[in-house]
């Protein structure tokens, strides 16, 4: 990417307008290029190249041969919370989590399921700590997140939550535009309750600092609204007898989970989805295994 203006006085961005593949620098098919907006500030940060089929082609054969030429050296979203877990050490962790990189991950636990006589506590708590969340300018190291990655981003999550709220969910803090930062596609740390597990904003991904929380009544309950979606990354169990955890974690349909801890994510254990959070695997033996072909050999019987 080229730089084409400074970032306000915040740093300059300085890089290529060309593809790097294969080890060379060279231009798009075609010379196509786009502009780089900045998010956080809105204006044009650079110019990039624009790649064409024939470059991702080309891309594609040079990943081929390189990971041919070193094969021998190749190695590796809901959140339920039970009755008996400690709210106070588990969902300011939650909350802020989600908040973090505006919510742009794909592991965050933005759908909570909290018992219902838990709700007000909970609530209280993750309130709290999304209301004091620091949030803005990234290269501003007081704050842990910056702005969405462009403004239809951040239309689309503003859009989600305003269809929560009109399917009858309540708005508990956040929701808009943060008005201290008018520059930038910054969304404010959001939190609902009462979200309708079936509706748009509980079973899509929203991709945005926004945390929904539905109750329920028994664990059978949870379960079956944690499983409800045509999606299943990962997810968090938390509770104050580790068995317990354990038991509700292998309930739920995911392709990783914690039991009683924050993350899982390792490079010695394989990382992937079930349905349509995606097949395969990545890390751990699981993920050397994509690489892999199964042969069956028939011998005779002596």
């Amino acid at each position: 990417m080229t730089t084409t203006e400074a970032e306000g006085g915040t740093g300059v961005l300085a890089g290529e307008d060309r593809l790097l593949i294969d080890g060379e620098l060279a231009g798009a098919v075609g010379g196509a290029t786009f502009d780089v907006i900045n998010p956080a500030t809105e204006v044009v940060a650079g110019v990039a190249a624009d790649g064409a089929p024939a470059d991702f082609d080309r891309a594609i054969a040079a990943a081929r041969r390189a990971f041919d030429a070193n094969a021998g050296n190749w190695r590796d979203d809901v959140e339920f919370r039970a009755h008996d877990a400690d709210l106070t050490e588990v969902l300011p962790l939650a909350a802020g989590g989600v908040c973090t990189m505006s919510g742009q991950g794909c592991t965050l636990a933005t759908r909570i399921l909290l018992p219902r006589g838990m709700m007000a506590e909970g609530l209280a708590i993750m309130r709290a700590t999304m209301e004091r969340f620091p949030y803005g300018d990234p290269w501003d190291m007081k704050n842990f997140s910056g702005p969405a990655i462009s403004a239809a981003q951040r239309a689309k999550v503003l859009g989600l939550i305003a269809g929560a709220v009109a399917a009858g969910a309540t708005l508990v803090t956040g929701g808009g535009k943060p008005a201290h930062l008018p520059t930038g596609y910054y969304i404010e740390p959001t939190l609902l309750s009462d979200v309708d597990p079936r509706s748009t904003i509980g079973q899509e991904e929203t991709f945005g600092p926004v945390v929904t929380v539905t109750p329920y009544d028994t664990e059978e309950e949870a379960v079956a609204v944690a499983n409800d979606t045509i999606y299943g990354l990962a997810g968090q169990v938390s509770s104050g007898d580790d068995e317990r955890a354990l038991a509700v974690a292998l309930k739920i349909r995911t392709g990783t989970i914690g039991a009683n801890v924050g993350g899982t994510f390792s490079l010695t254990s394989p990382l992937g989805g079930v349905r349509q959070s995606g097949l395969g695997r990545r890390y751990g033996d699981g993920g050397f295994e994509e690489y892999l072909e199964v042969k069956a050999i028939g011998r005779p019987v002596k």
